[in-house]
């Protein structure tokens, strides 16, 4: 067992929680660790200051108000879980048409020539070379090639 997990039976220990077999464990623990002997005294320091206290006289009505609180926080939970539903929805429409825009406004492009239909048509080198000034994104790594080797 870990001393993180340890800890956790000794706080269980310390707040009166915790059955037969596990307050062994931590009675054994206890033997053989100071840092946890010093938390448990320090608990128990705690745990005497507090009942010595005077107790506190809670406002008239305070349960009351506390309830209705926490009956107010659940129904303005309600509400934005009803409006979730509606948000992610419209949030995969508007995507959904940025996709098909985008495929749309794609298939309506027309080609523009690459340089070896230019070159084959008997245009000379400048005009490839005026394609891949006018065009940079549309050409590939041999299309510029061409037009650096034709001029």
């Amino acid at each position: 067992m870990s001393h993180k997990q340890m800890q956790l039976l000794i706080s269980s220990y310390i707040d009166g929680e915790i059955d037969a077999g596990r307050k062994k464990k931590v009675l054994e623990h206890l033997k053989t660790c100071q840092e946890c002997r010093q938390f448990v005294d320090e608990a128990g320091e705690i745990r005497k200051q507090i009942k010595a206290l005077d107790e506190i006289e809670l406002p008239h009505a305070f349960s009351e108000r506390i309830a209705h609180l926490a009956v107010k926080s659940e129904e303005e939970t309600k509400d934005w879980l009803g409006i979730e539903p509606l948000a992610r929805n419209t949030f995969i429409a508007i995507a959904t048409a940025v996709v098909i825009l985008f495929f749309v406004t794609d298939l309506k492009k027309e080609a523009s020539p690459s340089i070896m239909e230019i070159l084959n048509s008997g245009q000379n080198g400048d005009s490839a070379v005026t394609q891949v000034l006018l065009h940079p994104g549309e050409l590939s790594k041999n299309d510029l090639l061409l037009a650096v080797m034709t001029k």
